[in-house]
Protein backbone atom coordinates (compact mmCIF):
# COMPACT_ATOMS: atom_id res chain seq x y z
CA UNK A 1 0.00 0.00 0.00
CA UNK A 2 2.63 2.24 0.43
CA UNK A 3 4.22 2.18 -3.04
CA UNK A 4 0.62 3.17 -4.06
CA UNK A 5 0.58 6.13 -1.67
CA UNK A 6 4.09 7.08 -2.63
CA UNK A 7 3.14 6.66 -6.65
CA UNK A 8 0.28 9.03 -6.04
CA UNK A 9 1.71 11.30 -4.16
CA UNK A 10 4.94 11.57 -6.99
CA UNK A 11 2.33 12.15 -9.61
CA UNK A 12 0.27 15.06 -7.67
CA UNK A 13 3.54 16.65 -7.25
CA UNK A 14 4.25 16.52 -10.84
CA UNK A 15 1.72 17.83 -12.03
CA UNK A 16 1.36 20.61 -9.25
CA UNK A 17 4.85 21.61 -10.64
CA UNK A 18 3.56 21.43 -14.78
CA UNK A 19 1.08 24.03 -13.38
CA UNK A 20 3.27 26.78 -11.74
CA UNK A 21 4.94 29.32 -14.07
CA UNK A 22 8.40 28.12 -14.25
CA UNK A 23 11.31 31.44 -13.52
CA UNK A 24 12.33 33.78 -16.29
CA UNK A 25 13.07 32.94 -19.82
CA UNK A 26 16.31 34.32 -20.90
CA UNK A 27 18.07 35.12 -24.10
CA UNK A 28 21.09 36.62 -25.18
CA UNK A 29 21.09 37.83 -28.47
CA UNK A 30 23.73 40.28 -30.82
CA UNK A 31 22.10 42.17 -33.72
CA UNK A 32 23.55 44.34 -36.59
CA UNK A 33 22.40 47.83 -35.96
CA UNK A 34 20.00 49.73 -38.58
CA UNK A 35 17.25 46.27 -38.54
CA UNK A 36 14.25 45.96 -36.89
CA UNK A 37 14.36 43.62 -33.64
CA UNK A 38 11.61 40.81 -32.69
CA UNK A 39 12.33 39.88 -29.02
CA UNK A 40 10.12 37.01 -28.33
CA UNK A 41 8.03 36.59 -25.24
CA UNK A 42 5.45 34.39 -24.53
CA UNK A 43 3.15 33.88 -21.34
CA UNK A 44 2.47 30.79 -19.94
CA UNK A 45 -0.63 29.16 -21.49
CA UNK A 46 -2.49 29.32 -17.67
CA UNK A 47 -2.71 32.88 -18.33
CA UNK A 48 -2.74 33.98 -22.04
CA UNK A 49 -6.43 34.74 -21.94
CA UNK A 50 -6.29 37.00 -18.72
CA UNK A 51 -3.84 39.57 -19.82
CA UNK A 52 -4.64 42.87 -19.60
CA UNK A 53 -1.26 44.60 -19.47
CA UNK A 54 2.34 44.10 -20.94
CA UNK A 55 4.93 46.23 -20.01
CA UNK A 56 8.77 45.95 -21.36
CA UNK A 57 11.48 47.98 -19.81
CA UNK A 58 14.84 47.88 -18.98
CA UNK A 59 16.39 48.36 -15.58
CA UNK A 60 18.42 51.32 -16.54
CA UNK A 61 15.68 53.34 -17.64
CA UNK A 62 13.89 52.95 -14.89
CA UNK A 63 11.51 54.70 -13.88
CA UNK A 64 10.76 54.81 -17.95
CA UNK A 65 9.69 51.81 -20.11
CA UNK A 66 10.75 50.78 -23.40
CA UNK A 67 6.13 49.86 -23.99
CA UNK A 68 3.30 49.68 -22.27
CA UNK A 69 0.67 48.52 -23.82
CA UNK A 70 -3.08 48.50 -21.07
CA UNK A 71 -6.35 48.91 -21.71
CA UNK A 72 -5.71 47.73 -25.70
CA UNK A 73 -4.11 50.70 -25.89
CA UNK A 74 -0.46 52.29 -26.25
CA UNK A 75 0.70 54.77 -22.86
CA UNK A 76 3.35 56.83 -23.38
CA UNK A 77 3.66 58.49 -20.21
CA UNK A 78 7.07 57.56 -18.75
CA UNK A 79 7.64 56.11 -21.79
CA UNK A 80 11.65 56.48 -22.74
CA UNK A 81 11.82 59.06 -25.27
CA UNK A 82 14.13 57.44 -27.21
CA UNK A 83 11.54 54.28 -27.72
CA UNK A 84 8.93 56.42 -28.68
CA UNK A 85 7.13 54.90 -32.40
CA UNK A 86 9.98 52.88 -32.47
CA UNK A 87 8.58 49.91 -30.44
CA UNK A 88 5.27 48.03 -31.12
CA UNK A 89 3.85 44.30 -30.46
CA UNK A 90 4.13 41.41 -32.47
CA UNK A 91 0.47 40.35 -31.70
CA UNK A 92 -1.55 43.51 -29.76
CA UNK A 93 -4.37 40.66 -29.35
CA UNK A 94 -1.86 38.57 -27.50
CA UNK A 95 -2.92 35.32 -28.70
CA UNK A 96 -1.51 32.42 -27.89
CA UNK A 97 0.35 34.34 -24.59
CA UNK A 98 2.09 36.28 -27.58
CA UNK A 99 3.53 39.33 -25.82
CA UNK A 100 6.87 39.90 -28.17
CA UNK A 101 8.28 43.25 -28.55
CA UNK A 102 9.03 44.86 -31.85
CA UNK A 103 12.28 47.20 -31.89
CA UNK A 104 12.72 49.35 -34.91
CA UNK A 105 15.62 50.66 -36.03
CA UNK A 106 18.44 49.58 -33.40
CA UNK A 107 21.15 51.23 -32.80
CA UNK A 108 24.04 50.87 -30.28
CA UNK A 109 22.04 52.71 -27.16
CA UNK A 110 19.74 50.17 -27.43
CA UNK A 111 21.97 48.03 -25.97
CA UNK A 112 20.82 46.27 -22.53
CA UNK A 113 18.12 43.58 -20.77
CA UNK A 114 14.83 44.11 -21.94
CA UNK A 115 12.39 42.85 -19.47
CA UNK A 116 8.63 42.03 -20.08
CA UNK A 117 6.19 41.44 -17.01
CA UNK A 118 2.59 41.47 -18.03
CA UNK A 119 -0.77 41.71 -15.81
CA UNK A 120 -3.44 39.94 -15.33
CA UNK A 121 -7.32 40.33 -15.12
CA UNK A 122 -8.40 40.48 -11.40
CA UNK A 123 -4.89 41.88 -10.17
CA UNK A 124 -5.17 44.89 -8.44
CA UNK A 125 -3.26 47.82 -10.40
CA UNK A 126 -2.97 51.37 -10.43
CA UNK A 127 -3.99 53.36 -13.65
CA UNK A 128 -0.57 53.19 -15.82
CA UNK A 129 1.69 51.55 -12.78
CA UNK A 130 4.93 50.45 -13.68
CA UNK A 131 4.64 46.63 -13.10
CA UNK A 132 6.87 45.26 -10.30
CA UNK A 133 7.85 41.57 -9.89
CA UNK A 134 9.72 38.71 -11.62
CA UNK A 135 9.78 39.77 -15.34
CA UNK A 136 8.34 36.12 -17.20
CA UNK A 137 11.09 36.95 -20.07
CA UNK A 138 14.27 38.80 -20.17
CA UNK A 139 16.71 39.45 -23.33
CA UNK A 140 20.00 40.93 -23.15
CA UNK A 141 20.36 42.84 -26.70
CA UNK A 142 24.19 43.67 -27.67
CA UNK A 143 23.90 45.58 -30.93
CA UNK A 144 27.01 46.22 -33.29
CA UNK A 145 27.55 49.78 -34.33
CA UNK A 146 27.11 50.54 -38.19
CA UNK A 147 29.42 49.23 -40.55
CA UNK A 148 30.72 46.76 -43.23
CA UNK A 149 28.60 43.31 -42.83
CA UNK A 150 30.85 40.77 -41.83
CA UNK A 151 30.94 38.43 -45.19
CA UNK A 152 33.26 35.54 -42.87
CA UNK A 153 29.95 34.70 -40.64
CA UNK A 154 27.98 32.17 -41.61
CA UNK A 155 24.63 33.15 -39.32
CA UNK A 156 24.95 37.21 -40.97
CA UNK A 157 25.93 38.83 -37.38
CA UNK A 158 22.60 37.80 -35.55
CA UNK A 159 23.66 35.14 -32.48
CA UNK A 160 21.20 34.05 -30.17
CA UNK A 161 22.26 32.06 -26.97
CA UNK A 162 19.22 30.01 -24.11
CA UNK A 163 20.46 31.01 -20.69
CA UNK A 164 18.87 28.56 -18.41
CA UNK A 165 18.26 29.83 -14.89
CA UNK A 166 19.33 27.96 -11.70
CA UNK A 167 15.38 27.78 -10.61
CA UNK A 168 14.55 26.63 -14.48
CA UNK A 169 17.17 23.89 -14.39
CA UNK A 170 16.12 22.74 -10.56
CA UNK A 171 12.35 22.48 -11.36
CA UNK A 172 13.31 20.45 -14.73
CA UNK A 173 15.57 17.77 -12.72
CA UNK A 174 12.98 17.68 -10.25
CA UNK A 175 10.41 16.74 -12.87
CA UNK A 176 12.69 14.11 -14.50
CA UNK A 177 13.44 12.93 -11.07
CA UNK A 178 10.10 12.48 -10.29
CA UNK A 179 8.94 10.72 -13.63
CA UNK A 180 11.53 8.51 -12.88
CA UNK A 181 10.52 7.74 -9.26
CA UNK A 182 7.01 7.60 -10.28
CA UNK A 183 7.34 4.74 -13.26
CA UNK A 184 9.81 3.01 -11.04
CA UNK A 185 7.27 2.97 -7.90
CA UNK A 186 4.34 1.96 -10.59
CA UNK A 187 6.51 -0.95 -12.31
CA UNK A 188 7.16 -2.36 -8.56
CA UNK A 189 3.46 -2.02 -7.66
CA UNK A 190 2.13 -3.74 -10.74
CA UNK A 191 4.85 -6.78 -9.97
CA UNK A 192 3.37 -7.26 -6.68
CA UNK A 193 -0.25 -7.69 -7.82
CA UNK A 194 0.69 -9.62 -10.77
CA UNK A 195 2.72 -12.18 -8.26
CA UNK A 196 -0.28 -11.85 -5.61
CA UNK A 197 -2.68 -12.73 -8.45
Amino acid sequence: MSTVTSALHCWIWMSACLLVPVSTFSLSATVQSGINVHLSCFASVYDNNNITAVQWSRSDLEPEYVLLYQDEQFVTDNQHPSFVNRVDLEDRQMEDGDVSLILKDVTTADNGTYECRVQLAGTNREKRAVFKGNPICSVNLSVDPPGPPDIHKKDGGFRIRVVIHPASLTVFILLVVGAIVGCVSCRKYRQRQSQSS
